[in-house]
């Protein structure tokens, strides 16, 4: 999900001063980005289920759907 920083201050010459990062939480995200989040992690769990085991093997630690899909295409060539 990236990586998420809180903005403390604003400097005198207008930077802003920003605190430490930490992980972006589903919490963190905006309404869209939290249906563009759940909407890929159904994409990647169908994509997922219909694999044979020795595809399955090759590609089930990418973690975005489109990364899969490109890479089983490449696999079926």
């Amino acid at each position: 999900m990236g990586v998420f920083q809180k903005t403390l201050t604003e400097r005198t010459e207008g930077a802003l001063h920003l605190g430490p990062e930490r992980p972006r939480v589903y919490s963190d995200l905006s309404p869209k980005d939290k249906k563009r989040y759940n909407t890929d992690i159904r994409a990647t769990n169908i994509l997922l289920q219909g694999f044979p085991k020795d595809i399955y093997t090759l590609i089930n630690h990418y973690t975005d759907a489109n990364d899969i899909w490109d890479n089983v295409k490449m696999l079926l060539e």
